[in-house]
């Protein structure tokens, strides 16, 4: 019987050991779902940082692109705004009575005309008699003539140089002098 008792006793610590091993078993896999648990929230509480994250920067970034093009919108208006006032310029300038034409052009030449220099003009019923009653174009000893081939204006010139007082540039030169005058009253 000795036999028996000692066959019971292999078979009950074979049995615990047997118990032991799988609840061992049982409690690591137990710890790997937690840890697999843990590591998958992590995860996704890391993906959604990151996925926030980017969609934050990606707001910011149509923001700033957003602010750039209306920004960059408003000055191209601007400047088709000061444009189109210098074009009205231009036409003033066309449309006033000859003897306030005569006027302008004489402050003009007054600003840049030098002695002995060649005066050719392009300008809408202007002639070489309208440029004869101007006193400094005497007093200068300036020599006239017409040029239809200049666009709007008159060219000062010698052999050496040439001032290009276009209405255009006469224009554009007047805006750059009172540009922050201007831009304060339009914007």
């Amino acid at each position: 019987m000795n036999e028996q008792i000692i066959l019971d006793r292999i078979l009950n610590d074979a049995n615990t050991q047997a118990e032991n091993i799988i609840n061992e078993a049982n409690q690591e896999i137990e710890n790997l779902k937690n840890s697999l648990n843990e590591y998958d929230n992590q995860l996704n509480k890391n993906t959604n940082l990151e996925l926030e994250k980017y969609k934050s920067n990606y707001l910011d970034f149509c923001s700033n692109d957003l602010q750039f093009k209306k920004g960059k919108l408003i000055l191209e208006i601007k400047n088709q705004v000061i444009n189109n006032l210098k074009e009205k310029a231009i036409e003033k300038i066309n449309s006033l009575e000859k003897s306030e034409k005569i006027k302008f052009f004489e402050q003009i030449l007054i600003q840049n005309a030098e002695k002995n220099e060649i005066l050719t003009y392009n300008i809408n019923n202007f002639d070489d008699e309208d440029f004869y009653k101007i006193e400094c174009v005497k007093t200068l000893n300036l020599q006239i003539k017409k040029d239809l081939s200049i666009n709007q204006g008159m060219v000062l010139s010698t052999d050496i140089y040439d001032k290009n007082l276009s209405l255009k540039n006469i224009v554009e030169e007047l805006y750059n002098k009172k540009q922050q005058e201007i831009c304060k009253i339009l914007f």
